[in-house]
């Protein structure tokens, strides 16, 4: 059994595994390549894994809250621009409220819209049906057309 390697070692195979990662390879294919390629034992293999994995998704997490505070720094910033002459009228308060309102989204400061159909009394519109409620295509032609399409024989109560 190989001895440990180090940090800078250890860095280096973390990153290969998050090149794999990002390539797409299957689970088992990066297993097997990384318990043939360092002479390491599987459960080893499945750790580089696993923190190749949880490393990509805590950069990613960083990233998108950077962006957003880019994002909202950006509209202040856009907000405080607002010109003298527009200052105080109702053009400039639009504008301005038009900024809040997108910050404040990006903040998710407003509660989520939540969307219901709903009949009388508050009852569904629809109803999910079971696969027994459901007519077949020939059923449908016959409720339509009294009659049965040609080739099919009705089926017997």
């Amino acid at each position: 059994m190989p001895s440990r390697c180090d940090k800078v070692e250890y860095e280096k195979r973390v990153r290969i595994v998050q090149e794999w990662i990002l390539d797409d390879y299957p689970y088992t294919d990066m297993v097997t390549q990384i318990v043939t390629k360092w002479q390491i034992e599987e459960r080893q293999a499945k750790k580089y894994i696993r923190e190749a994995r949880k490393r990509w998704s805590e950069n990613e997490q960083t990233a998108i809250e950077q962006k957003l505070r880019l994002k909202i720094e950006s509209l202040k910033k856009l907000k405080r621009s607002l010109k003298d002459k527009y200052q105080g009228t109702p053009m400039g308060i639009m504008a301005i409220l038009k900024v809040e309102q997108e910050i404040c989204k990006l903040q998710n400061l407003y509660p989520a819209k939540q969307v219901e159909l709903s009949g009388k009394n508050g009852a569904p519109l629809y109803e999910p049906q079971s696969p027994a409620q459901v007519l077949s295509f020939e059923q449908l032609y016959f409720l339509k057309y009294e009659k049965w399409p040609e080739g099919f024989t009705a089926p017997k109560d």
